[in-house]
């Protein structure tokens, strides 16, 4: 069974602002926000894993050793790779239990997000972020489970 699911322009709104808002004095991800709601940036800015390792980091301060991010402007496959790791273990140090996903997957729903209107578990991972991020100064964390079907 697949299951998609279609992002309506609210949930793409709701996440935009939800970036823009806790990360914009962020100094890499200034030339990138604020993200405009209206486009699919965000589709593309979440591509090389980057974002997902800041959002991390703004979830639980010090999960994901800034200095380990690769951010030059143009990544090669390795270095998107090695951020898209990077995301996925932090991820799971803050309690967030991923199942059945690697980089490669990973990557691939990325980048079929990218390019389409439609995606299936990737908003999973987006709404964890999401839960994060929306907690009282992060005073304690409780494992969310990450299922991607």
């Amino acid at each position: 069974m697949t299951l998609l699911h279609t992002i309506s322009g609210s949930e793409k709104t709701s996440y935009v602002a939800l970036i823009n808002n806790y990360l914009a004095e962020d100094q890499f991800l200034k030339r990138y926000l604020p993200i405009d709601p209206s486009t699919n940036d965000l589709f593309e800015i979440v591509k090389d894993g980057v974002l997902l390792c800041k959002l991390i980091n703004v979830a639980v301060p010090g999960t994901t050793d800034e200095r380990a991010i690769n951010t030059k402007r143009v990544l090669n496959p390795w270095e998107r790779n090695e951020n898209l790791t990077l995301s996925l273990i932090s991820a799971k140090a803050i309690g967030c239990t991923v199942v059945n996903i690697g980089v490669y997957m990973l990557f691939q729903l990325l980048v079929l997000f990218s390019f389409q209107e439609y995606f299936g578990p990737v908003t999973s991972f987006l709404i964890v972020f999401s839960v994060f991020c929306s907690m009282p100064k992060y005073k304690e964390v409780k494992p969310i489970n990450l299922i991607f079907y």
